[in-house]
């Protein structure tokens, strides 16, 4: 990769730094934030790969929501009961 011998970098360390910057750049995109949420949600991912993308802050938001999800729903399966 040119850009790796121009910048005297590894080649891993450009293409992890431009996933990085483009992960930051989509997570600010609502409907992006949407689909991982649905996956945490899901259990599709897990709390730290939500994190990870994510950022901690918004990542216990959604782990808070998620349980209170699951909570709402414990409650209406045994009230129809």
């Amino acid at each position: 990769m040119v850009l790796a011998s121009v910048l005297g970098e590894d080649q891993s360390a450009i293409l992890v730094r431009a996933i990085q910057d483009y992960l930051k750049r989509i997570s600010d995109d609502e409907e992006i934030v949407q689909e991982i949420a649905g996956s945490y949600y899901d259990d599709e991912i897990s709390f730290e790969e939500l994190e990870g993308l994510l950022g901690t802050k918004e990542a216990k938001n959604h782990r808070v929501l998620k349980q209170q999800l699951s909570a709402e729903f414990v409650d209406t399966v045994v009230d129809s009961e």
